[in-house]
């Protein structure tokens, strides 16, 4: 279904609908190769069509993933994440930084779950040694 929503897209050059295509195709894990063509076409439709505050919204949402990473918060990977989902990212760099929060915030998950666990360990063994 999303490489079917990419093909219309694609050939639509509808900047809308190719976002929400390779937000799909995002979604459902597909190669980045394949979202290539819909991403060439984003970055020229933004070279060349007028700001309606997109390019704005756009711009704040990475500086919102740029402060999250440094910060390493849960919350705030959480919240800069979806900002970008549902703004719609395309350009190359802008899906690059959001890949690397998604990375980041796996990254302090698995770091919260092993936390829990050795405190889990801990308090287990107090309580076998009382």
């Amino acid at each position: 279904k999303a490489r079917e929503a990419l093909a219309e897209a694609m050939a639509s050059r509808e900047e809308e609908a190719l976002r929400t295509a390779v937000s799909m195709a995002d979604s459902a894990a597909l190669d980045a190769r394949e979202m290539e063509g819909a991403l060439a076409i984003i970055e020229e439709l933004e070279a060349c069509t007028e700001d309606d505050g997109a390019s704005r919204l756009r711009a704040q949402a990475v500086a919102g993933l740029e402060r999250a990473i440094r910060s390493r918060g849960h919350k705030e990977l959480e919240a800069a994440i979806a900002e970008a989902e549902g703004i719609g990212l395309g350009v190359k760099s802008q899906r690059a930084l959001l890949a690397e929060a998604r990375v980041t915030l796996r990254m302090v998950d698995a770091r919260r779950s092993a936390a829990k666990a050795r405190r889990g360990r801990e308090e287990a063994l107090e309580v076998a040694a009382s």
